[in-house]
């Protein structure tokens, strides 16, 4: 099936890297497809933290822990459940019914990789996918949008059985490793394209060594030029190959 297929690619895609793709939108009812689909998302090698629809703002974000504090008469923080899913997934059962506050907070998360830490006037980073559980049905409100457009991954699974949904294995720390060796080529491969195939930006939005002809020794590329403005760390790991 290939709905199936593609909701067991985009779990393989969010553990590559979860916090630059934002996560999945998931349409299915509470039943065995969901809980086969979940069931390998609880087997990633990173933290997934459940949010429920009731937690406080102390839970959320973490805060003053009250009564650890009375006990040590020192002041104790608790982390909140976004601090706790750093690198990982945040599921968001019956997401339909999520507030407003709260997908505002998980939108001003996802948009600047940050959180307010515990100490006042501090931020630090904290990136993760959001995996949100919709069980409504087409005549009923669905996810807000203000949520749903920061998801990269939709995908319906109320149209499959429990013979469509194969059990999987998420992608080991291995695999994970490998392929953000690989997508780091990509973008490597990709920039160097950019410089030789004329792909660059204008030159008004260009480093000043690239549009700059003046700067360049006899010689040198278009292509060169660019790498050492943009990415001077690739001629040393390229060794002169790349051009």
């Amino acid at each position: 099936e290939a709905v199936w297929h593609l909701a067991q690619r985009l779990l393989q895609l969010l553990q590559i890297h979860p916090g630059r793709l934002g996560g999945a939108w998931i349409r299915a009812a509470h039943g065995p497809v969901r809980d086969t689909w979940l069931g390998a998302l609880n087997r990633i090698h990173a933290p997934v933290v459940k949010l429920p629809l009731t937690i406080d703002h102390i839970g959320l974000l973490g805060g003053l822990d009250w009564s650890t504090s009375l006990q040590t008469a020192k002041v104790s923080w608790q982390a909140g459940a976004l601090s706790r899913a750093h690198q990982g997934m945040v599921v968001l059962p019956m997401a339909e019914r999520a507030p407003a506050e709260l997908c505002a907070v998980l939108g001003q998360c996802m948009d600047t990789h940050s959180l307010q830490d515990l100490e006042p006037g501090v931020r630090r980073s904290c990136q993760f996918a959001v995996i949100a559980l919709d069980e409504a049905d087409d005549d009923e409100p669905g996810l807000r949008a203000s949520l749903a457009d920061r998801l990269a991954f939709w995908v319906d699974l109320r149209s499959l059985s429990l013979a469509d949904a194969v059990a999987f294995d998420p992608l080991s720390a291995q695999a994970i490793d490998a392929a953000r060796k690989t997508a780091l080529w990509m973008f490597v491969a990709l920039l160097i394209g950019a410089g030789r195939f004329g792909w660059l930006p204008p030159s008004s939005q260009r480093p000043a060594s690239a549009s700059n002809t003046s700067s360049r020794s006899p010689g040198t590329t278009t292509s060169a030029v660019y790498r050492q403005a943009s990415a001077p760390w690739l001629d040393q790991s390229c060794s002169g190959k790349c051009v």
